[in-house]
């Protein structure tokens, strides 16, 4: 499963901070500067949050202009309190927080599924919504867990979802 929302460029030192401090990867000034450019960025959209901008004739919070096609961050006509290599960053997390969400849930809920067996023998021609490709690759390399089967190229999230609730309905889990 593919996560290009939340494997960023631009979000690197964010993801492996909680990584790199466990096993003392980066230095103390880098690990502040990092903390403090999440803080920042936190305490500037909640302050967008609050603040009212006209776009267009609307009156709206900066928050939900900069979602709007065309504006941004660095073109909004208000003070801005970020330094400008992180002007980019906070347009993807605002512009795109809807599927960020749904892509984090979407990863917890494949994580609670890593370990969830494949009944042994399973018959794959009997899972109803998986492409040919996924069940003849199902079939050859007969993955014991959910997890196992999300690794094999060629079977996509929506093949594993679809074995997931057959295995649901069909083998009393």
């Amino acid at each position: 499963m593919e996560h290009r929302l939340i494997i960023r460029e631009d979000n690197g030192y964010e993801r492996m901070l909680p990584y790199a401090k466990r096993f003392g990867l980066l230095d103390e000034p880098l690990i502040e500067r990092v903390e403090e450019e999440i803080a920042l960025i936190a305490d500037e959209k909640k302050r967008l949050a609050k603040m009212t901008v006209r776009v267009g004739g609307k009156s709206m919070t900066a928050y939900q202009a900069i979602k709007m096609p065309g504006c941004s961050y660095r073109n909004l006509d208000i003070e801005r309190r970020l330094p400008e290599h992180l002007f980019d960053r906070l347009d993807t997390e605002i512009k795109y927080e809807g599927y960020i969400a749904r892509e984090k849930r979407k990863i917890g809920q494949m994580k609670r599924l890593e370990g969830m067996n494949i009944p042994r023998g399973l018959d794959y021609s009997y899972v109803r919504n998986i492409t040919n490709e996924a069940r003849e690759k199902l079939v050859r390399i007969q993955p014991a867990t959910i997890g196992q089967a999300s690794r094999i190229p060629g079977v996509s999230s929506a093949d594993i979802e679809a074995l997931v609730i057959f295995i649901k309905r069909n083998c009393f889990i």
